[in-house]
């Protein structure tokens, strides 16, 4: 198992993300001191050779979720339902493509065990495609990181395209 890098690059790859995850993002933002982290997956899929991912779809919490201030644990089931039916209903071109969560702070960083959970979904689906993408929203900013070929790097802002239609 190869060990994941973290860089502070620019990537050559874009990213659009529909106005339904951006929704999901801001309902979920930790702006108060009481809300709990929040989490899910990010569905969508790979164009012009996995250089260009649009990200369609964001899952939201889920009752079988564990969500505490600081900290969250997925319960994939009610996920992986969600998913299995955007690609069923996209004619199979709709795939994982990464995860989401709230951080309770401004600018978000990824703790160790966030870079530990991505690194563990980069090694289960590396022979499916090879960049998969993984966002922390704060409270003041929304933050990008993409895995490709064993190297975590986060997104720049000429790199991340908000669509303002779908």
């Amino acid at each position: 198992m190869s060990a994941i890098k973290l860089n502070i690059k620019k990537e050559k790859c874009l990213i659009t993300i529909s106005r339904s995850v951006q929704d999901v993002f801001s309902r979920y933002r930790q702006v108060r001191y009481d809300d709990s982290e929040a989490c899910g997956i990010l569905i969508g899929n790979h164009r012009v050779g996995g250089k260009v991912i649009f990200i369609k779809f964001a899952t939201i919490p889920q009752v079988k979720d564990i969500r505490k201030r600081n900290s969250y644990k997925i319960n994939s089931v009610q996920h992986q339902s969600f998913l299995d039916k955007c690609f069923k209903n996209s004619d199979n071109e709709d795939v994982y493509i990464g995860t989401w969560h709230t951080h309770p702070e401004n600018d978000p960083l990824p703790s160790n065990s966030d870079v530990k959970d991505w690194k563990k979904q980069y090694m289960i689906n590396l022979e499916l495609f090879n960049r998969m993408v993984f966002a922390i929203i704060g409270i003041e900013k929304t933050k990008y990181w993409i895995i490709e070929n064993g190297n975590l790097n986060l997104l720049q802002e000429g790199s991340i395209k908000y669509d303002k239609n779908n």
